[in-house]
């Protein structure tokens, strides 16, 4: 249990095109319950598990069997990767390049349903152990590449058409049966565009290609000529079919999820696509064992003196290593927020400052921090750490409220879209419901506190600040309220008209009451002019 070098959790959040959950098939995927245990350990993770969390708060973390009393108003639907052939090996293979692949053990795969609002958003968590790679580069480069899931830009080097932010490719092996994260079943390597046909031609020929607006113009052509190709040689045009060679494709669907979840599901009618709320790579949770931990945790309040050509100044060398060693702070950066390389905040100020709001330090001096930013969160922690007080909490408990953190913001990003759209029509009743299902949002998961544990508060509200739930729930509220004010300006003036027209109907009817004496003629007309008011 506890022989490893790291554990990483990459979690992709994304809506189903169909939005049905029927077309998940129970032989692949089974519903995880939290009162369904095998094992003593399983016993002891969900008992700890259940009792961390408020009422509130399991809700939207656990899935009972409907014969539980404590199935109350449960939000989510749990599921687990369960093929009948997981008996094998299950691997998560990142092809960084040809140099460079890591082969990891697939603990567990687990999708959860989310229906919040009438929003159904779905977060798949893919959960792999390191035994074999001790470095740190090893453990950053895990964490950069294994969260990729299509290539974020479009290289420069068009000749080469290698992305060195992206992988290669990225593969889940069951025995003998592997899951790819391109369109075909072929293993082709696409995630870095090396073998698009688009990259076999050299557009940095400057003799050929006088401007770069001209090279763009023949891409274009290639891709128009290749889709034309393509249709002419298949009798039937599948609308499913995304395998061109164009380099502008429909790429935010991913691949490596939709085929996860489109396991031996041969069916063309039946396949599940999917549309990416976050872009193009998934947020990243890891457990790192022995590494940097005893500099972090080195304490100093000394007085240094640094020296440039033109003056000399004191600072103090006050607080732990990772304030004032710009080496050690270098590298805690890059892990923290995911990068592979150096950090890519260079500037020491910046980062002692970020870093000072990133790392949550409670038991710095028993050998263990977290770190949360919007990119990943993290746990360093000591060779001997205890698997019960330290592993388990980060891997169940604190993953369940990272996942949390995340529906909050996927729902906000979510409900940012609908009051956009809306604000182009103004329509009252769309509105009103807007505003019911935004207030059962806010009521159901957008939670202030989830636990009675003073620690997992302080995590809790730390998620919050770095995926900056607070600012992005205020600006929809300013949205929200302008839409409002608007509406009700609209229904004003409307109304205003409505009142106008009645008003002169009124004074019509009081003409006439005082011209018509024939009493049967007046209720007539006076009977006429009341069914047009109670029409309007």
């Amino acid at each position: 249990m506890d022989d490893f070098y790291s554990k990483h959790i990459f979690i992709a959040s994304f809506k189903l095109e169909n939005n049905s959950r029927d077309i998940i098939s129970d032989n692949v995927w089974k519903e995880d319950f939290i009162d369904d245990v095998n094992t003593v350990g399983e016993l002891v993770d969900n008992y700890a598990n259940y009792n961390y969390f408020n009422k509130q708060a399991r809700n939207l973390i656990f899935n009972y069997k409907k014969n539980n009393p404590d199935k109350g108003d449960s939000k989510v639907v749990n599921y687990k990767f369960s093929p009948e052939d997981l008996n094998g090996d299950f691997k998560y293979i990142i092809n960084v390049n040809k140099e460079k692949t890591y082969e990891l053990n697939l603990d567990k795969i687990i999708l959860k349903e989310y229906e919040i609002a009438n929003e159904k958003i779905f977060l798949m968590m893919i959960y792999v152990t390191n035994n074999d790679y001790d470095s740190l580069s090893d453990i950053k480069n895990i964490n950069q590449y294994g969260r990729r899931l299509y290539s974020p830009w479009i290289p420069l080097d068009l000749g080469n058409g290698i992305n060195t932010e992206c992988p290669d490719d990225l593969q889940i092996h069951i025995g003998k049966y592997k899951i790819y994260s391109n369109y075909e079943k072929s293993g082709k390597v696409d995630l870095n565009y090396k073998d698009e046909e688009i990259f076999k031609y050299n557009f940095d020929d400057k003799n050929k290609y006088k401007s770069y607006s001209e090279r763009l113009n023949f891409i274009r052509q290639k891709e128009v000529n290749d889709k034309n190709d393509k249709n002419d040689k298949n009798d039937k045009n599948d609308k499913n079919d995304k395998n061109d060679n164009s380099i502008i494709d429909n790429r935010r669907e991913s691949y490596l999820i939709r085929n996860i979840l489109n396991y031996k599901n041969e069916s063309k009618d039946e396949k599940i696509e999917i549309e990416l709320i976050n872009p193009d790579r998934m947020y990243v949770g890891f457990y790192v064992k022995n590494f940097l931990i005893g500099r972090i945790k080195k304490y100093s309040s000394e007085k240094q003196e640094y020296s440039t050509e033109k003056q000399k100044y004191l600072t103090e060398k006050q607080g732990y290593a990772y304030l004032y060693d710009d080496s050690l702070s270098d590298q805690l950066y890059a892990i923290a927020y995911i990068d592979g390389g150096d950090a890519t905040c260079q500037s020491k100020v910046m980062r002692k400052k970020l870093l000072q709001e990133t790392i949550y330090d409670r038991w710095i001096d028993w050998g263990t921090i977290h770190t949360v930013t919007h990119n990943g969160f993290g746990c360093i922690a000591s060779e001997g750490a205890p698997y019960d007080s330290v592993i388990m909490p980060f891997l169940t408990e604190y993953m369940e409220m990272m996942a949390l953190v995340l529906l909050q913001r996927n729902l906000l990003l979510e409900f940012h879209i609908e009051a956009k759209d809306l604000s182009i029509q103004f329509d009252s009743e769309e509105l009103e419901n807007l505003q019911k299902r935004y207030v059962k949002f806010k009521t159901q998961v957008l939670l202030f506190e989830v636990t009675p544990q003073e620690q997992g508060y302080e995590i809790y509200r730390l998620m919050q600040k770095q995926l900056y739930i607070d600012e992005e729930k205020e600006k929809l509220d300013d949205i929200m309220n302008s839409l409002y004010e608007v509406a009700n300006v609209k229904h004003s003036i409307e109304l205003n008209k409505k009142i106008r027209r009645l008003t002169i109907i009124g004074v019509v009817v009081a003409i006439i009451s005082l011209i018509i004496n024939f009493e049967p003629v007046k209720k007539l007309i006076i009977k006429l002019v009341c069914n047009i008011i109670n029409l309007t």
